[in-house]
This record gives structure tokens, C-alpha cells and sequence, in this order.
């Protein structure tokens, strides 16, 4: 090789040696991992309560605008150590459901969450849709959507987290209140 052959040599050598560093370290990157957690939940606070029907036509629609109603809740099962069994979910949550004479209500929802484990907090936003049927002895709500975190405290600072969760809540005539299942899925990293 001539003089000006080995520096033109030795710069592709670098710059492959230089990839073949760089790959191990991509493939080392975090990916994002799969969970799913469940637990109890209720609505804790004052709910809105459905309007008067219209004297004038009473097969009218009503609609309801629920301000910062309260759901909590307990993790029961998780498969992700960071959101362990007995950590507690708190929602506050606005929407604005319909209900139709014959007794079913949908609408949307949209709020703020919190989960507080003994490591930390993870908080977020999350909004979907509200479904479910308001007749005396057959009292649910069935309500699924989508959620993001935001925050983190703790072991959970720097957390990044989304997925979809739904909950099913049938009204308890002791509690006074809806009371049922949550189930939240998603990816961490």
C-alpha cells in the first residue's frame, strides 16, 4: 500500500470498530415489558346524580356532568414487582354521560390517577368511555379506556408507562356507593 492508502485504511477500520461498539450498547437499551394488575375498586366520594326528568317531555334524554368524582382502589394481583399487591390506585375523573329512558347511560370521562406503592408514586392522566345502566336492582357501570404516566416518585421516578384499563362497578345497596373489579395492562420501562 502506498502512504496514502493507510490513513483512508485505518479511518474505515475505526468506523467499523466504532458500529461494532455501538451495537451491543442499542441491543443492551431498555424495551419496553408487559404487566397487568387487578384489584377492587369504588366510587368513594359524592357522585353526580342523574336530573329530574323533563315535566314537559319525560322520554327526554338527561345528561349528567360528574366533576372530580372520586374511584379508589387496592391491587389484589400484579405480575410487576414496582406495582405489588396492596398498593392503592386514587382517580379523579370528569365526564359527561347521557342517560336514555329506558335506563342505559354512556358518555366519556376524563382525569388524573395516582398509584402509591411502598417504593413510590406513579401518576398520570387517563380518559375513557362510560357505559352502563341505571335501573333500580340492576345498578352497573362499565367503563374502559386508556392511560399514561406522567410522573414517579421513588423507585418509580423515571418510569415511563402506558396501556388501557377498564373497570365494571355494580351498585351496593349497604356501601351506598358502586363497588367492583379494575384491571390495568400495559408496558413499562
Amino acid at each position: 500500500m502506498n502512504r496514502y492508502r493507510w490513513p483512508i485504511a485505518l479511518m474505515v477500520l475505526a468506523s467499523a470498530l466504532a458500529v461494532a461498539l455501538l451495537v451491543p450498547a442499542s441491543a443492551l437499551a431498555a424495551k419496553p415489558t408487559t404487566f397487568e394488575v387487578s384489584g377492587a375498586a369504588a366510587i368513594t366520594g359524592p357522585f353526580a346524580q342523574w336530573p329530574s326528568p323533563s315535566t314537559e317531555d319525560p322520554t327526554r334524554w338527561r345528561v349528567i356532568h360528574a366533576v372530580d368524582e372520586p374511584v379508589d382502589g387496592a391491587i389484589g394481583t400484579s405480575n410487576w414487582d414496582a406495582l405489588p399487591a396492596g398498593s392503592v390506585l386514587t382517580t379523579l375523573h370528569d365526564g359527561q354521560i347521557v342517560l336514555r329512558p329506558e335506563g342505559y347511560f354512556a358518555g366519556s370521562l376524563r382525569g388524573r390517577f395516582t398509584i402509591y406503592t411502598p417504593e413510590g408514586t406513579l401518576s398520570g392522566n387517563m380518559s375513557g368511555r362510560v357505559s352502563g345502566r341505571a335501573v333500580p336492582g340492576e345498578d352497573y357501570i362499565s367503563d374502559a379506556g386508556t392511560w399514561t404516566s406522567t410522573s414517579g416518585t421513588g423507585a418509580l421516578a423515571k418510569v415511563k408507562a402506558g396501556g388501557t384499563w377498564e373497570a365494571y362497578l355494580v351498585w351496593d345497596d349497604v356501601a351506598g356507593t358502586y363497588m367492583g373489579t379494575i384491571t390495568i395492562r400495559g408496558t413499562h420501562q
